[in-house]
């Protein structure tokens, strides 16, 4: 559920895909260890146009994702069952937020020049073989790009923001693999370590969410019931998760809401266990 720009190991990894009041909140998480110095993970968003203000502070609730991701339901592994703003107005800006140095870039191309920003301990090495891939695959699309450098593994509180997303009829949720520097090959079969939420204002089922710190300063931005799935160490189609709006209203969850992914996606369904 990331991609790196150098290689690293990133495990137990928590999305999160939040409407309310024609808004999106993404949500992402993860333990992190850096291989090869200063490395960044990078996250695209379905938007025009990322900036500060669209960051949400999640500093002193820490635990926020993890209690989301305590009431949604693991996949059963099928391997094991057969053995096996306007466009173009906004500049890249650069921020500290908790154990990352943020880059928000407007395009994939914009990267590049931003990262000179960065400080020296935190700053990557160029890989242009990767944002040139991201440019063609997500030519809209707006970047978080999270710099990071530790040789210990490491969680952090999470990064959370709101966005107006291009399309307001399905909840985005990026979960494209490639931990090595490589672009990630959509489709392909890799090995999944994450849990995924997903979550409306107007929701009628899932889970009730009872959180660990207290999110107040975060108000109504934070889901009070979630839907989701979780999975370990199997093997998964490489993509995205973009799940309906009513789908998640009615609370559906689990391999269904899975299920609702992959239909979008083009690539086979998880058959019921």
């Amino acid at each position: 559920m990331c991609v790196t720009m150098w290689p690293a190991n990133l495990s137990e990894a928590i999305g999160m895909g939040y409407r309310i009041n024609g808004r999106h909140i993404l949500g992402y998480q993860n333990t992190m260890q850096t291989l090869e110095g200063p490395n960044c993970m990078l996250l695209h968003v379905p938007t025009a146009v990322l900036g500060v203000g669209n960051l949400m502070a999640t500093d002193t609730s820490p635990s926020i994702l993890q209690d989301m991701a305590r009431h949604v339901s693991r996949l059963p592994d099928p391997h094991a069952r057969r053995s096996m703003t306007l466009r173009g107005v906004s500049q890249p800006v650069v921020v500290s937020y908790g154990a990352y140095e943020l880059v928000l870039a407007s395009s994939a191309r914009l990267i590049e020049g931003a990262l000179a920003a960065v400080s020296n301990a935190m700053r990557p090495r160029l890989n242009s073989d990767l944002l040139d891939w991201y440019d063609r695959q997500f030519p809209d699309y707006s970047f978080v790009l999270a710099c990071f450098n530790n040789r210990e593994r490491r969680a952090d509180h999470p990064i959370m923001l709101w966005y107006e997303p291009f399309d307001p009829r399905h909840i985005f949720v990026p979960g494209l693999e490639a931990h090595d520097g490589t672009p990630p090959e959509i489709g392909s079969e890799v090995p999944r370590d994450f849990t995924v939420i997903a979550a409306t204002s107007t929701m009628q089922g899932g889970e009730q969410v009872s959180y660990t710190e207290n999110v107040s300063d975060l108000g109504a931005w934070v889901p009070s019931r979630v839907v989701g799935f979780r999975t370990k160490s199997m093997q998964d189609p490489n993509m995205d998760f973009r799940f309906p709006i009513e789908a998640v209203d009615q609370g559906v969850t689990g391999e269904d809401l899975y299920n609702e992914a992959a239909r979008l996606a083009g690539v086979p369904l998880r058959e019921p266990y």
